[in-house]
């Protein structure tokens, strides 16, 4: 058969209803799709990721299943090129969002959900203007070297992410600009993971839009303090990132209460053994706080940064609790608190298809 009679034949890709969605497409144009979504060319001239140590450490985030997503990805962010609307967009995009996102539309989509390409289009950022101040200029040939930059309560022990030499520099700059843009903020340990995970993707400049739309507004702070118990639930949907220690335990309470909801059974279990018990509110903190990196495999903590720019604090608080949800069988097997974590920890660690 000739590559031009492929045009005869449509591949259906499922309709939603939506007019930004199709129902079928030229086979040809979804065998290109496909290939697309397999290409590396969305790294080409990053000079901030090791490849080869990034497709290793994620091989399993390109199953075919993902693969597919491929077609109707290209869709939807064709579809949402021009709209104005974040909040139309986050309903468009979620629920594909949570099916998985090839390499090849990540960026994309991140900037999308975010709304930090309008916000771009709006005006500079207010980091990109502290980042400036680090960049070469008449005085300095070489952009500055951060050693020791703020981390914000978090750490970088033990993480690997596949980031050059170049790219580790740039996290600091980042990050200090971060730190000269919000004083106020003191407490954000996400942010050395989001900085790192965003240079796997984006050139700095995008990476100070892409992180200042994830930041609360600087009155977040002090009316937080004002607020009552049910207000403050509410942060957790509307602040992508953890920005206080305050808001860290809210996070950790959400989960509790949601693990109760979905599972009597397996929340009293993680319960037993009294003053004696593991604390797993302590471990999900930490599970939190890094995003799942050192505890994961890296495709994991990738798909948990999808979900704060999709769903804010509110979608890694649910991962949290689909974790236990997906090992129920083997915790509820287990007869002793520290059997339960053993369990646990060693089933996260092995994730093949998160």
């Amino acid at each position: 058969m000739d590559d031009d009679d492929d045009d005869d034949f449509e591949l259906v890709v499922g309709g939603g209803g939506a007019a930004w969605e199709v129902d079928s497409m030229p086979l040809k144009q979804a065998n290109e799709l496909l290939k697309a979504g397999e290409s590396t060319e969305w790294a080409e001239g990053n000079t901030f990721i090791k490849l080869e140590e990034y497709l290793e450490l994620t091989q399993a985030s390109r199953s075919p299943k993902v693969k597919d997503l491929a077609i109707r990805w290209n869709v939807a962010i064709a579809g949402c090129a021009t709209v104005a609307d974040t909040a139309v967009i986050k309903r468009r995009l979620m629920v594909m969002m949570q099916r998985g996102c090839p390499d090849a539309y990540r960026k994309q989509a991140w900037e999308l959900l975010s709304g930090c390409r309008l916000a771009t289009e709006a005006g500079k950022p207010s980091i990109y203007k502290e980042w400036r101040i680090l960049q070469p200029s008449q005085d300095r040939d070489t952009a500055r070297v951060i050693k020791n930059p703020p981390l914000f309560g978090g750490t970088l022990e033990g993480a690997k992410h596949p980031l050059t030499e170049e790219g580790e520099i740039a996290r600091g700059r980042m990050l200090a600009a971060i730190g000269m843009t919000r004083p106020d903020i003191s407490f954000a340990p996400q942010l050395p993971h989001i900085v790192s995970l965003a240079l796997l993707y984006m050139s700095e400049t995008e990476v100070c839009a892409f992180v200042e739309t994830l930041l609360p507004p600087i009155s977040f702070q002090a009316r937080q303090s004002k607020e009552g118990e049910e207000q403050q639930q509410n942060v957790l949907h509307d602040v992508a990132t953890i920005c206080s220690p305050s808001m860290l335990q809210l996070a950790i309470t959400a989960w509790d209460m949601k693990l109760r909801v979905c599972s009597p059974k397996l929340h009293a279990k993680l319960k037993e053994g009294g003053d004696s018990a593991v604390d797993f509110g302590e471990i999900v903190g930490r599970w939190i706080s890094s995003l799942f990196q050192g505890f994961a495999p890296y495709q994991v903590t990738l798909r948990c940064l999808d979900a704060v720019v999709s769903d804010s604090v509110k979608g890694v608080v649910q991962l949290c609790v689909a974790v236990f949800w997906y090992f129920k069988d083997a915790i509820l097997a287990c007869t002793s608190p520290e059997g339960v974590r053993h369990a646990v920890e060693w089933r996260l660690a092995a994730l093949t298809e998160p």
